[in-house]
């Protein structure tokens, strides 16, 4: 069906973790496929280093690939 409309399901997306709202402060950067964004519904990526741990207000940025986006903060 996305395949139909032209969608390229292999295509990378790209994320960067920067301080809230400042996307200047770069924390980490992460990467998936379409893909298995699709197969998954989520992907689970791991912290670099224990100063992202202690930034509990952080702003995510990609380019803009769909309509619309969400997310879910799982505390463990």
């Amino acid at each position: 069906m996305l395949e139909e409309k032209g969608a390229r399901l292999e295509e990378i997306l790209f994320f960067s973790v920067t301080q809230k709202d400042n996307p200047n402060i770069l924390y980490q950067t992460f990467s998936c496929k379409i893909c298995d964004l699709i197969k998954a519904k989520t992907i689970d990526f791991d912290y670099i280093s224990q100063k992202e741990l202690k930034h509990i207000n952080l702003s995510i940025y990609t380019s803009r690939k769909f309509e619309y986006y969400s997310h879910e903060v799982i505390n463990e």
